[in-house]
């Protein structure tokens, strides 16, 4: 059913209930798959409507499509009638003389209101419930889609927001077709492209040249979310997940002085998300340290001890729960809402930051490595919270780094010694969150054998500690040298 608040602000009369009944279409060798062209007849109530869908794109669950109906008398292909249409010439092209078979078909029930949005934008809201069928094989259809009919496309983000913190709802980036070939067995699921980081554009007015960077960070962020659902018994995957949202605050926060206050409130729930991954991955620390340590020690004493099995079987609760937190929806509302205010604001930024992109990145990296400066310039290395925060700015700035570097000139040797700073900052923060996880779990420990073993990896650990801190040392010095010089030079030269 759709929602009560959502029948409450509909257009009056627009509410409809139909059966979708569709048939998909394509030649013996799957021609119209190759071109990545959908055809279908679907009965809709009482009349038969012919459809081909290709091109567009789909990013984080927004989907953009062409596409043209015609109506025809039966459920029997005929490609002719789209003969006087855009995509017709292309069609017969691919067809020929081969004919159409029928490759899979989808059934549900649909339920559809438009909707008034306060800025004037309506929208069409559709609850599909049904079956996607391929031969003796189904899988089911549970979806919402939302279809802008008029106004801004900020509105979509913002009632996809407000129904996210009532129902758990995720994008789906994969259609409905999609999924059929999927289940047909027409397509295999392949991997994803590397994500490529959108690049800043020097002359470019900044408010504009941060939303271009921002908005294909969070879709980023629903892709990983959706490889950790498929891969949540891996390590990696909850490490990519953590990458992906670390990089959208990075960005998010080098952007605060261009933007408007509230940005504050999405950056406090994107922590909120960030403490939620945290567990999890320092898990996956700690047994990464537990096998190191153990392919130091004799096997038949590793063997003996449980402290790899204990871990294991933490991360395994750990997952479980982190995977039913996320698939509940808990990351759609945060991030629909910034979505939405992005779009919204369209980039428009205070009168004193009207500066090009150019500008703007030199002058917000030359403040955070100021910061960063005076933050490491005395530090002890044997002080936790102060090389974790020390770590977290640094990070901060790889990441932008990784925007802004064709905007800023110089940075090539700052980036060889940030990255070598950091790696060393990594893993003494990794042997200090080992140490806290595994002092938890000893207390919980009845095991006395268990507790000597944490014993012994933290003993080993803590020597490993003590040669990195003479190597960042070493690292913070050359760091501190390239970084002042980076932001005399700049200062000088704007």
């Amino acid at each position: 059913m759709l929602a009560k608040s959502l029948t409450d602000v509909a257009l009056p009369g627009s509410a409809t209930e139909k059966l979708l009944h569709a048939h998909y279409f394509d030649t013996p060798t799957y021609g119209l798959q190759r071109e990545k062209i959908a055809y279908r007849i679907r009965l809709e109530g009482t009349q038969w409507v012919a459809t081909v869908k290709g091109g567009g794109s789909s990013q984080g669950g927004l989907h953009e499509r062409r596409e043209w109906n015609i109506v025809v008398s039966d459920a029997e292909p005929d490609i002719r009638v789209f003969a006087g249409t855009e995509i017709g010439e292309q069609l017969m092209s691919v067809v020929g003389d081969q004919g159409l078979k029928p490759i899979l078909i989808t059934k549900f029930k649909r339920k559809t209101l438009d909707v008034s949005m306060p800025d004037g934008s309506q929208i069409e809201v559709a609850a599909d419930q049904g079956e996607i069928l391929a031969g003796s094989k189904a899988v089911p259809i549970l979806e919402l889609e939302l279809e802008l009919k008029a106004g801004k496309p900020s509105a979509l983000f913002t009632l996809g927001a407000a129904l996210a913190k009532k129902y758990p709802l995720l994008p789906e980036t994969d259609s409905k077709f999609y999924r059929g070939l999927l289940l047909a067995g027409l397509v295999t699921k392949q991997p994803r492209e590397s994500f490529m980081v959108p690049q800043a554009q020097g002359q470019r007015q900044a408010g504009q040249g941060l939303l271009r960077i921002l908005i294909p960070l969070i879709t980023e962020f629903f892709a990983r979310q959706q490889d950790f659902f498929s891969n949540h018994s891996q390590p990696e995957s909850v490490h990519e997940l953590r990458i992906g949202l670390r990089r959208l605050r990075s960005i998010l926060d080098f952007a605060k002085p261009a933007t408007h206050q509230k940005y504050k409130d999405h950056q406090g729930e994107l922590r909120k998300l960030g403490q939620s991954l945290r567990t999890l991955r320092e898990i996956d620390v700690a047994y990464a340290g537990w096998k190191k340590w153990g392919e130091c020690q004799p096997v038949d004493m590793v063997s003996k001890i449980g402290l790899g099995r204990t871990l294991s079987h933490r991360r395994v609760l750990e997952a479980e729960k982190l995977y039913g937190l996320l698939h509940n929806g808990y990351a759609t509302p945060t991030l629909l809402e910034l979505w939405a205010t992005l779009t919204v604001d369209k980039g428009q930024v205070p009168d004193c930051y009207q500066l090009t992109m150019s500008e703007y990145a030199v002058e917000r990296f030359s403040n955070w490595l100021r910061k960063v400066m005076r933050q490491g310039k005395d530090i002890a290395w044997a002080d936790r919270e102060k090389v974790r925060k020390l770590r977290l700015h640094i990070k901060k700035i790889k990441y932008a780094m990784e925007a802004f570097q064709p905007v800023l000139d110089g940075v090539e040797e700052l980036s060889i010694q940030l990255e070598a700073l950091q790696d060393h900052l990594g893993v003494l923060s990794d042997i200090y969150n080992t140490e806290i996880v595994l002092k938890n779990l000893v207390k919980e420990a009845t095991s006395k054998v268990l507790q000597v073993e944490a014993g012994m990896l933290m003993g080993w650990q803590g020597h490993e500690a003590l040669q990195v801190q003479g190597q960042v040392n070493h690292d913070w010095e050359k760091f501190y040298i390239v970084a002042q010089q980076w932001v005399e030079t700049s200062k000088a030269s704007t």
